[in-house]
């Protein structure tokens, strides 16, 4: 694998992590599972491939691209924190959900 090729592996980590948030958004669960996998192996591959740097100065372009997917990622948690929340609001009548606006989605 070319230097290069770590750049294209954050880009598709992040196109995953992407197609991760829109099947959690429209709750479509048979996504979820497969989307979730190939977007670990992703991050292993780029992990390995990061280390090869070895103390390197890593591209500004893949660090950029990086933080963005962190960004993506930090997105994606906050998503999978509200789905959990409305379930368990569904479960547990003294469970208040939050909504995108702050205020207490009624039940």
């Amino acid at each position: 694998m070319q230097k290069s090729d770590e750049l294209e592996l954050v880009k598709k980590a992040r196109l995953l992590a992407a197609e991760l948030t829109a099947s959690y958004a429209a709750l479509r669960s048979e996504n979820v599972e497969n989307t979730s996998a190939e977007l670990e192996e992703t991050v292993r591959a780029l992990a390995e491939r990061i280390e090869s740097y070895e103390g390197q100065e890593l591209p500004k372009e893949l660090v950029d691209e990086i933080v963005a997917f962190v960004h993506d990622l930090e997105g994606l948690v906050d998503l999978g924190r509200e789905v959990l929340g409305f379930y368990e609001s569904l479960l547990s009548p003294s469970v208040q959900v939050y909504g995108p606006s702050g205020k207490v989605n009624k039940k």
